[in-house]
């Protein structure tokens, strides 16, 4: 048992020559499968690595590109574009990490087009990290940049949600059903990197609030009858934004025909912009905006929970409570969703990220004799008297044959 001891002693002697520096989080670009024509029945868009083991370089433009072969390569977000990232992967990197200045979260509108960034075979893991976050004192020294678990999965595919209500106006004596105006919005949202709150900004979450402000305000108008059009108000939530707005198009296949044959006008609060800062808004919605644009709401990676609403409520609930207050025949629906036509996407999208210390050429030598060593302990440890019998059978003529 004693020499057990000295083997495990000597294996944790070595893990400690690997010290773990830091620890942080960072957020995985995203990975999905789409179906298209083509003969595979599908294209790959987004990075198909996600573990990390190599020495961290930071990017300057003035050195030859092949200096960042192997190394996982760490660049400030003012300098990565889609012609860098095809020379950093022409140039055989090892990784990429990406690092966003504070307070700027940017979204795959800042990085290209999708078609364009879909074109390219990243093989490499690629992550964004917080700037705050990040030390760059380990940059460029004995210190590597480390994502452990398992190779990417799919993820579940979960059904759609879409919420509606209805402001019933005054039918008109010669029809039986009133002509309809549709509100919609999408509250889900899209970007490159699904996983860091508020990567989308406030776009998608203005087109809720601004649905939420016009639901109120109809609501007092139609309160008096004296005050009714002659048109009803639809209003919808709709999500699978990022299935080609597939929530849309299910809550319309859903619909009676008399529904959709009744819609004359149709205004879709999409993409409508960042807030003023002088515009007043109430303060309960103001609220939701904030909460709206620092929420993961990409599908199927959105967070259950928002912290706008009173209680710990999901998100749906608290859109569903608030448009109870202001409209009539409110309905929260799910739909379901085929996994053969949509896309396909990958998990994970939020890992821990470590710098280790370790001598780069010592590196592989340690894990061969920390696991050869490893082995042996646990050999002896089964075999015990045995096994040390085995060995110095095997060692002494060696021993013999050198001392002659």
């Amino acid at each position: 048992m004693m020499v057990v001891t000295k083997m495990l002693v000597a294996v944790i002697v070595m893990m400690m020559m690997i010290a773990e520096a830091k620890q942080f989080d960072a957020y995985r670009m995203l990975q999905f499968d789409q179906p298209t024509n083509s003969e595979s029945g599908y294209s790959k868009l987004g990075p198909v690595r996600s573990i990390l083991n190599a020495p961290s370089m930071a990017y300057r433009a003035q050195l030859a590109l092949d200096a960042y072969a192997k190394s996982t390569v760490v660049i400030d977000d003012s300098d990565f574009n889609l012609t860098l990232l095809r020379q950093l992967l022409e140039a055989d990197v090892a990784g990429i990490v990406v690092l966003l200045a504070a307070g700027k979260h940017r979204d795959l509108k800042s990085l290209g087009d999708l078609q364009q960034l879909g074109a390219i075979d990243i093989n490499v893991p690629l992550y964004f990290v917080k700037s705050e976050e990040f030390d760059r004192s380990y940059l460029d020294s004995d210190y590597r940049l480390i994502v452990s678990g398992a190779s990417p999965t799919p993820m579940p595919v979960p059904p759609i949600a879409n919420i509606d209500g209805i402001l019933r106006g005054q039918t008109p004596a010669e029809s039986y059903v009133s002509p309809t105006i549709l509100v919609v919005a999408h509250y889900d949202s899209f970007g490159v990197v699904p996983g860091l709150r508020g990567a989308t900004g406030n776009e998608p979450a203005t087109g809720v609030v601004a649905l939420l402000e016009l639901s109120r305000l109809f609501s007092r108008l139609y309160a008096n009858v004296k005050n009714q059009g002659n048109h009803n108000i639809l209003f919808l939530l709709s999500g699978g934004s990022s299935l080609n707005f597939e929530g849309t198009r299910k809550w319309l296949d859903q619909q009676p025909m008399i529904v959709t044959e009744s819609i004359e006008f149709v205004l879709c609060l999409d993409s409508i912009g960042e807030p003023v800062e002088d515009l007043f808004f109430d303060s309960f919605l103001e609220s939701w905006l904030e909460s709206l644009a620092s929420t993961t709401r990409m599908y199927p990676f959105a967070e259950s929970t928002s912290a706008s609403a009173s209680g710990e409520i999901t998100l749906l609930q608290g859109l569903e409570r608030i448009m109870k207050n202001y409209l009539n025949e409110v309905n929260r629906d799910l739909v379901r969703v085929d996994p053969t036509t949509t896309n396909t996407y990958y998990q994970p999208w939020r890992v821990t990220m470590s710098f280790y210390h370790v001598k780069p050429f010592t590196f592989d030598l340690l894990v061969v004799v920390g696991t050869i060593v490893y082995l042996l302990a646990i050999y002896l440890l089964f075999k015990g008297n045995e096994a040390i019998k085995e060995i110095k059978h095997f060692i002494s003529p060696l021993i013999k044959s050198k001392s002659k």
